[in-house]
């Protein structure tokens, strides 16, 4: 099986943990939120605002205290999180058992949480003060050569999932790869069944060819989850111009990721960054096309250190050769790495002159329109 990037980078980390001593020591404290405007705050409450990839901490399967106090103080309306990172890979089995696990967390927590199956799911939890959970999956590797699993993971909850992850599997190219394939047979199969059952499609990691293909075949609208625009930098993780135009013809949308070694070579990252792709994607695709998905926990990466070592050493592999336009100096926007980033990102959108309508799909209702038309 092929080794994702997350878990190269885990195990990067605890070569370099055994070795530094790193494990020892406390963890770098999140940057608190910087002052936003009151009539932000107000547009913000009643906004339904949705972060497009999300997960733990620590990896795990479950709702700790730490991301049930940042769910809480994120003010967040809904996230898309990725239920498919386990300890051993994203195997059929493996996967299985760890939906199953957050399913079973969303029903110890459902005075904080709720499960949404639907675009009614979501607002429902808006109208109830609730954070709505939309599980997603970053592979399709754990359908192995099996079609009929997507019924069982439906079952489960399953709403969003990625065609491929960095490196190809049966149904098409990641971003990593040399050779620039499209969609197989069995990845054109899957794009039909997946419309057939109404789960929303995530081509973020997915390589040139294979994301035109996947839109072109579907006859719903597409996902980015978490992307950035290779317009601004030229990395291959980023999505070109005619991709982004490709995906809003369809009436897609693409989340701007936090991914600052992704969004900018300065020394320094500000949210100002995000706002400049936020900006350019907008310009591309139009306003209706356009989201966030940080691509990090709810309450913010807290080992960054060690989260920029595990870049540093994907930079240094053969793998990555076109991955990054440099040696990675950071991995987030300080600003955003933190619970309430809608909150902020909306705070910064206003500053650069989006009016609030417009704000209000970048945060959240650009992502909530196509889960509505796709998943119902």
């Amino acid at each position: 099986m092929v080794c994702t990037r997350r878990e190269f980078f885990g195990n990067a980390l605890k070569a370099t943990l055994g070795m530094t001593g790193f494990f020892c020591a406390p963890a770098l404290a999140i940057e608190p939120s910087p002052r936003v405007e009151p009539e932000i705050e107000q547009l913000y409450r009643k906004t339904i605002s949705g972060d497009a990839l999300v997960y733990t901490e620590d990896y795990s399967s479950n709702l700790d205290d730490l991301t049930l106090r940042a769910i809480r103080s994120s003010g967040m309306t809904y996230a898309f999180y990725d239920v498919s990172i386990t300890p051993k890979g994203r195997g059929f089995e493996d996967c299985a058992r760890s939906i199953s696990q957050w399913n079973e967390a969303v029903a110890r927590n459902t005075d904080i949480v709720v499960r949404a199956a639907s675009a009614a799911d979501i607002l429902k939890a808006k109208r109830e003060g609730k954070h709505a959970m939309v599980f997603l999956f970053q592979d399709a590797y754990p359908l192995e050569q099996d079609l009929t699993r997507l019924r069982l993971f439906y079952d489960l909850g399953l709403r969003v999932l990625q065609l491929t992850h960095n490196a190809r599997n049966l149904v098409g190219d990641g971003y990593v790869d040399r050779v620039n394939g499209g969609l197989s047979a069995f990845g054109i199969g899957l794009v039909d069944a997946m419309n057939r059952i109404r789960m929303l499609i995530d081509l973020s990691h997915c390589g040139e060819q294979t994301t035109l293909d996947a839109i072109r075949y579907s006859k719903y609208p597409c996902a980015f989850t978490h992307a950035g625009c290779r317009a601004l930098l030229g990395t291959e993780r980023n999505k070109t111009d005619a991709e982004i135009r490709a995906l809003a013809k369809k009436g897609g949308v693409i989340g701007i990721f936090n991914m600052s070694c992704w969004l900018t070579e300065k020394d320094r990252p500000t949210v100002d960054d995000v706002v400049e792709h936020i900006h350019h994607a907008v310009k591309v695709a139009g306003i209706d096309h356009v989201g966030f998905g940080s691509d990090g926990p709810m309450g913010g990466v807290q080992r960054l250190l060690e989260e920029l070592d595990g870049h540093v050493q994907f930079f240094n592999s053969k793998s990555a050769c076109t991955v990054y336009t440099r040696r990675p100096a950071h991995v987030r926007v300080p600003e955003l790495n933190e619970a309430r980033r809608l909150l902020i990102l909306a705070d910064a959108l206003s500053r650069k002159g989006f009016k609030e309508t417009a704000i209000e799909k970048i945060i959240g209702g650009n992502f909530f329109r196509l889960l509505k038309e796709v998943i119902g």
